[in-house]
């Protein structure tokens, strides 16, 4: 019987000891860029270092973009967790890499970014 795919990728970037989480949770490599370092943590990675190899390596098998939310003309809009979007910047990802493993462009997560930064700058000024 062929080796589940989700363990595959872990072997090949070393971490194979969080499948049994990863297979709870029913987590597969196309939905690795959409997991908070939170999520990722809680799965039993807990440095950014690997959480950045894991998501590297599950570019390769990226399939499922962010959900479009309510639009009616104009671009789409995708709904992109903040969380997940400042785990990335947090673990170094530039923006053309994050929109990759996010299959958006990359002006899509810059529209998303500034957003995130306004609703941020809402808040304090309340």
């Amino acid at each position: 019987m062929a080796e589940p795919l989700m363990l595959t990728v872990l072997r090949k970037v070393g971490l194979q000891e969080v499948y049994e989480s990863f297979e709870r949770e029913a987590i597969t490599p196309d939905i690795i860029s959409l997991l908070s370092k939170q999520n990722l943590q809680f799965l039993g990675i807990p440095n950014a270092t690997d959480m950045m190899r894991l998501r590297a390596e599950c570019v390769k098998y990226g399939k499922s973009k962010p959900q479009k939310i309510g639009w009616i003309s104009g671009a789409p809009t995708f709904d992109i967790d903040k969380l997940t979007l400042d785990s990335l910047l947090d673990c170094g990802f530039q923006i053309s890499d994050i929109a990759k493993l996010l299959l958006v462009s990359e002006r899509t997560q810059y529209i998303a970014e500034w957003l995130s930064l306004d609703c941020q700058n809402k808040a304090f000024q309340k």
